[in-house]
This record gives C-alpha cells, sequence and structure tokens, in this order.
C-alpha cells in the first residue's frame, strides 16, 4: 500500500510528514512545538488553512509500505486497527548522531491515540532503548513523567510508544518551581560528588583554575538529589488544560541527578535559542533567577540555597564540555567565561 504525505521542509531537508487529509495534517502539526513569534504565526496560519481545507501548494510524496512489515502492524496494534492508520512523522535533526523519528497515530475516528519515537540507525536505536528503559524505570508516584505503552525491536527500527498527550507550552510566566520540588529526593542526602551527571562533569577538564577550584570545593556539598531530565527546555514540555506538566523527551533522563540544573537550563536554551538575547542579558536573566522567590525556595528545598551561583558554573561547564549542544554552544561558552569573571575573580 502506498501512504501520501504532505512534506515541510526545514533548510532544505524534510522535517514534518503531515497526513494527505487536511484536518489531520492540522492535528499533526501538535509535533511541532514552535517557539518564536514567527514561528507560532506561521504555525497558526498554517493549521487554519488546512483545517478550512483552503487549497494550498505543499510537497507531496508517496510512500510504499508493506502492511505485513512488522513495524506497520506495531502502528496498527496502537490504533486498534486492522490495518496501516494514518500517521504523522516528526524527523529529529539530522545533523546529529542518531536522528530520531517521531510518529503520530490516529484511531478509526481519526483521534489522535498515541505518540511512537522510533530509531533506525545502531545510535539511534541504542539512545532509543537507553530513554525506554528510564521511563520503565522512574516510580509511578512522580508526576510530569509520560508511561511507555508499548515497546518494538524489530532489528532494523527500535521504538517505543507513550499516550498521546495534547498540551501547549508553558507561558514564560508560569512557575517551574511546583514540578521541579516534586521532583527532589527528601528522603536522602548526597555529596554532589557522589552523583554520576555531576562526576562527569568534574572531570571534564580543562578548565580555568578558579572554576575548577569553585567546582572541587562543591564536591562534597550535600544536597537532596533531584530526578534529572538533561533537556527541560520549553519545547519539551507539554501543559494540559487542567494545569498539570507533562515533559517529554527523556534521552538524558537520570533518576539521581543535581537540583537546579534542569531550571538552569530552561532558562539558558530559551534565552539563546528562542529570545537571541546577547550574553550580558543572558546574565542578567540569570541573576533574576537566582534573587526570584519561586527559585529560592526550591533551592532550600533541595538544600543548596547556599551554593546556587557555584552550580550554575557547574551546570554552564557541564553543557560546555559534556553535552556539547550542537546549536548555541559558543554562547554557553562565552555566558560562562563572563559569569567566572564575575563572580570568582
Amino acid at each position: 500500500m502506498s501512504i501520501t504525505f504532505r512534506v515541510l521542509r526545514k533548510n532544505g531537508v524534510p522535517f514534518l510528514l503531515l497526513p494527505s487529509q487536511p484536518k489531520l495534517a492540522a492535528k499533526a502539526l501538535d509535533l511541532y512545538s514552535a517557539q518564536t513569534r514567527s514561528a507560532r504565526i506561521w504555525k497558526f496560519a498554517l493549521r487554519t488553512a488546512l483545517a478550512t481545507n483552503f487549497p494550498l501548494r505543499l510537497e507531496s510524496e508517496r510512500v510504499e509500505v508493506s502492511p505485513d512489515e512488522p513495524f506497520a502492524r506495531f502502528l496498527a496494534e496502537l490504533a486498534g486497527s486492522s490495518s496501516l492508520p494514518p500517521i504523522g512523522i516528526l524527523a529529529g535533526n539530522p545533523r546529529v548522531p542518531g536522528q530520531r523519528f517521531i510518529v503520530l497515530i490516529f484511531d478509526d475516528n481519526m483521534r489522535p491515540v498515541a505518540v511512537v519515537k522510533a530509531g533506525i540507525s545502531e545510535t539511534a536505536r541504542t539512545l532509543v532503548e537507553k530513554e525506554k528503559s528510564f521511563l520503565t524505570s522512574v516510580p509511578e508516584s512522580i508526576s510530569g513523567v509520560p508511561k511507555v505503552r508499548a515497546s518494538f525491536d524489530g532489528g532494523r527500527v527500535r521504538a517505543f510508544a507513550l499516550d498521546f498527550i495534547e498540551g501547549r507550552t508553558p507561558r514564560r510566566s508560569e512557575a517551574i518551581g511546583l514540578l521541579l520540588t516534586s521532583w527532589l529526593d527528601c528522603t536522602r542526602r548526597l555529596p554532589l560528588g557522589k552523583i554520576p551527571v555531576f562526576q562527569r562533569m568534574a572531570s571534564s577538564f580543562p578548565i580555568t583554575p578558579s572554576l575548577q577550584k569553585a567546582v572541587a570545593s562543591l564536591a562534597g556539598c550535600e544536597c537532596h538529589p533531584a530526578l534529572f531530565h538533561g533537556d527541560f527546555a520549553p519545547w519539551n514540555i507539554k501543559v494540559s488544560r487542567d494545569g498539570s506538566w507533562n515533559v517529554i523527551d527523556w534521552e538524558r533522563g537520570e533518576l539521581t541527578g543535581v537540583p537546579c540544573w534542569d531550571w538552569f537550563h530552561n532558562t539558558v536554551q530559551f534565552a539563546i535559542l528562542v529570545e537571541r538575547l546577547p550574553v550580558e542579558s543572558i546574565a542578567r536573566k540569570l541573576e533574576s533567577v537566582l534573587a526570584s522567590n519561586s527559585f529560592k525556595a526550591y533551592a532550600a528545598n533541595a538544600g543548596v540555597a547556599t551554593f546556587t551561583r557555584e552550580l550554575l558554573l557547574a551546570h554552564l561547564l557541564h553543557t560546555c564540555n559534556v553535552l556539547r549542544q550542537t546549536e548555541g554552544l559558543d554562547k554557553v561558552r562565552a555566558l560562562l567565561a563572563a559569569l567566572t569573571t564575575q563572580w570568582l575573580l
């Protein structure tokens, strides 16, 4: 059988494959979390045009799929269908190793019912398995973490499925303290030097002597460890109509992590990748976060209130030397240098 997609490209590369049916295509746009003002306007205009069946000149591509192929049967079972259901696909970043694909599945009533993350390359399959294993290890009592609904390992493709969660990106005025506080493990205290993600950061030298000294001084500081997402950015968060937060993309997740780092990541990544702020403005924004009542309350609950600046420097060092993100890394390095000079020299 053949499936016809409407193809949207970014920098010349396909990133969204929408169902041919206009109303399903409009719903499949939920796969794309628009952040900038121009992207939100573009998404709204496209969704409106699709929902009203306005004639659009979009590129089409036909894909041949065997309904007996194991992965196709996996998708059909998730939809409760006897045949391959309508799907939309969001392609991951092709510039990084391990590109993954997000598949939105519709049931026979044309309602979105499941989201599948799939990997084809060896690196992608490894990352998919790592994320699935993490999600299945998270205790049921922890909020904001999706539950794995089903998994697939067909050799060439490895995937897992989650229930479809409808929601919007959180507004910048909304507090994140309640969710992150609920991720603290207040039943125990650990020295930062015993937390794996901190250990990887601390061994990522060379760094300037003043920063090295500050990082070394943190190793013996105790805290309540936190569930750690690792890429806690607005585009990985959905706020449902009842106000509950659901966080996706846990491939960097760890059960025992450093408190505050997810909060810092959220602020820095949005400032760099969406707001496009200069280093000086990002530094001021971080100072405002550290001084805010909501952050102070969180830091007190985590037991880190007396060394939050040092934790922020350690977080930036982790981003630079361990994560080595593909976008905005030069600005993170400049931010780390500026705050090191401001706070330690």
